[in-house]
């Protein structure tokens, strides 16, 4: 899925989610996240901060995907409202990209 958006120095950005990187995936196979889920993703481009952004997905019939810039601090409510599902090395990036420093929770 695509999109372009305006980055806050003016420029248009293509958001890809086949070539972004995903940080999050909401998706199961079974169960309430199975025919709607969220997948967060952050696409990067040299000499520019870091886009992140929500693909609200969705299986159901006669409704579409989409996707949704957020800012660092509504990418990092997501991931640490989800921290259970990630992996290891999710929650690496997620630490490397200062969305959350888990070893400064309290």
């Amino acid at each position: 899925m695509k999109k372009i958006v305006r980055h806050s120095g003016g420029e248009l950005i293509m958001l890809d989610t086949e070539e972004d990187q995903i940080v999050y995936d909401g998706h199961e196979n079974e169960g309430p996240r199975q025919n709607r889920w969220l997948e967060l993703y952050v696409h990067r481009a040299e000499g520019l901060e870091h886009i992140y952004y929500v693909a609200h997905m969705t299986h159901w019939q006669g409704e579409r995907s989409y996707l949704e810039t957020v800012t660092k601090d509504q990418a990092a409510e997501l991931v640490g409202s989800n921290v259970d599902d990630l992996d290891e090395d999710a929650l690496q990036f997620i630490e490397e990209h200062g969305l959350i420093q888990f070893d400064e929770l309290r």
